[in-house]
C-alpha cells in the first residue's frame, strides 16, 4: 500500500476493500464472515490493469482512478462507490462478480467516462471528497468540496450516467458554490467539506 485512505467491508459477499489511494488503485481480499481476510495476499484490484501496473498518470477512463479519496458499498444492489477526486466523479461499480482492472458501470458527474470538467450544477462535482450511502433511503451523500456544499442522490430509480443530485446542503441552490455563501461561518453553510456519516437510526 501507499497511502491507504479508506476501507469498506462487504458482509454479503465477504470482502475487504482498502482504497490505496497513493498506487491509484483499490485492492480486495476475500475475508471470512467476520471481515478477517483469508491472507495477506488481495485477491483483486480495481483501477489499474493487475498487482503490479505502477500507477502512472490521472486517465478518464471506466476502469482508471485519478486521486481516488473515499468508498462506500450498496450491499443491497451489489455497488461499490468510488470518489475520484481528481476526475470530478463518482464512479459505480457492480461489485457482484469482480475482475482486475474492470471498468465501472456508471459515473456521476461527468456526463461519460472521458471528461473531467469541474462546474457548479445539479448534476457535476468539483473535488469531490467524502461519500457515503444511505441504504434506508437509498441516497448516496457526496461531499462536493470544490463547490462547498453536499450534494444528495437519490437512487431509488436506478442510476445512470451524469444524472442530476436531488438534494443540496449548504449551499441556496445548484449554482452558487461559494465558501460560506461568501460570508461567514453559519449554521447552514459549509467550507471545503470531506468527511461524511449517516446515522441510521435517527
Amino acid at each position: 500500500f501507499d497511502t491507504p485512505n479508506d476501507v469498506e467491508f462487504d458482509h454479503v459477499n465477504n470482502r475487504l476493500f482498502t482504497l490505496d489511494e497513493g498506487n491509484g488503485r483499490i485492492m480486495v481480499h476475500n475475508t471470512n464472515s467476520q471481515g478477517i481476510p483469508n491472507d495477506n495476499i488481495a485477491d483483486y484490484v480495481l483501477g489499474l490493469p493487475n498487482m503490479t501496473t505502477p500507477f502512472d498518470s490521472c486517465l478518464a477512463t471506466a476502469s482508471s482512478f485519478c486521486s481516488p479519496n473515499s468508498i462506500a458499498i450498496d450491499t443491497t444492489n451489489n455497488r461499490l462507490f468510488v470518489s475520484d477526486t481528481g476526475a470530478n466523479r463518482i464512479l459505480v461499480f457492480d461489485i457482484g462478480s469482480l475482475s482486475n482492472g474492470m471498468g465501472a458501470e456508471y459515473v456521476i458527474g461527468q456526463i461519460d467516462f472521458e471528461n473531467l470538467g469541474s462546474e457548479s450544477t445539479s448534476t457535476t462535482l468539483y473535488l469531490p471528497l467524502g461519500i457515503v450511502y444511505d441504504s434506508t433511503n437509498e441516497y448516496l451523500y457526496v461531499s462536493d468540496s470544490g463547490n462547498n456544499r453536499v450534494l444528495g442522490y437519490d437512487l431509488s430509480e436506478g442510476i445512470s450516467n451524469g444524472m442530476a443530485a436531488s438534494r443540496v446542503i449548504g449551499q441556496l441552490n445548484f449554482t452558487d458554490n461559494l465558501s460560506n455563501r461568501g460570508g461567514g461561518m453559519d449554521v447552514n453553510t459549509l467550507s471545503t467539506p470531506d468527511g461524511i456519516a449517516i446515522d441510521n437510526t435517527n
